[in-house]
């Protein structure tokens, strides 16, 4: 459930949603290809996590990150829709969980 105003760009969605009695900021990007969560969040949450294989994951800054861990078939409700997602773990700032259109 959405807390705050969303804040929207052409591709962007952002807004701040309770989850697990958690306040998490959750960014939509039309763009992304995979959704990935911090690893702040994946700690507070008590997620568990598998390490897979190296991921280099481009960023908006030009700059890349490597990483191997991730949080495998997530549970996730959007809308009354429940999915399971693989979210790959990055530190990430001010955003704990974005969800791409993988």
């Amino acid at each position: 459930m959405s807390r705050a105003k969303a804040i929207k760009s052409k591709d962007l969605i952002q807004n701040d949603y309770d989850i697990a009695d958690n306040l998490l900021t959750v960014l939509f990007d039309l763009g992304a290809t995979h959704s990935f969560i911090s690893l702040d969040c994946e700690d507070r949450l008590g997620l568990p996590i598998f390490f897979s294989f190296d991921f280099l994951v481009s960023t908006p800054t030009s700059t890349s990150v490597e990483t191997s861990v991730l949080c495998a078939s997530c549970p996730i409700s959007i809308s009354g829709h429940s999915y399971r997602i693989n979210l790959i773990c990055l530190p990430l700032s001010n955003i704990d969980i974005i969800l791409g259109m993988d």
